[in-house]
């Protein structure tokens, strides 16, 4: 019996150091954002409404973004060129210097409830960056 408890008592505590790592590995991972990233990042919040960034915490910029209602006086109705636009007023949060040169399209969708995503892949590697 005391050694059944010596075993749960020892699992726990591996449970609650694991758990604790977890979390101080996750506050690392924010902490490496720059203050550039951070800047942008606080301007796109106010701008926007519904923001929500998914972070590739090895590349430290988003995976993907997903936002609604954000206020860009957009230059045209194009999408695509859209997507340029947001990207050039918001390059620092993904470390980025020339959106057009650095991006390219692989593929637009339109889901069955209107909306657009689109699909663009960085030239220099090989992650997609904004949907």
């Amino acid at each position: 019996m005391v050694r059944l408890t010596r075993i749960i008592l020892f699992s726990f505590i591996f449970l609650i150091f694991f758990c604790a790592h977890s979390v101080f590995s996750q506050t690392n991972n924010q902490l490496t954002i720059s203050q550039k990233q951070q800047q942008n990042y606080q301007k796109l919040k106010n701008s926007s409404s519904n923001l929500y960034i998914h972070w590739d915490k090895l590349e430290v910029e988003p995976d993907w973004v997903r936002i609604k209602d954000i206020k860009i006086d957009w230059q045209n109705n194009n999408y695509t060129d859209r997507v340029f636009q947001f990207l050039k007023e918001y390059k620092d949060i993904y470390r980025i210097n020339d959106p057009q040169n650095e991006l390219t399209k692989v593929k637009e969708d339109k889901d069955k409830l209107g909306y657009s995503h689109i699909t663009f892949q960085r030239s220099k590697r090989n992650n997609c960056l904004c949907r």
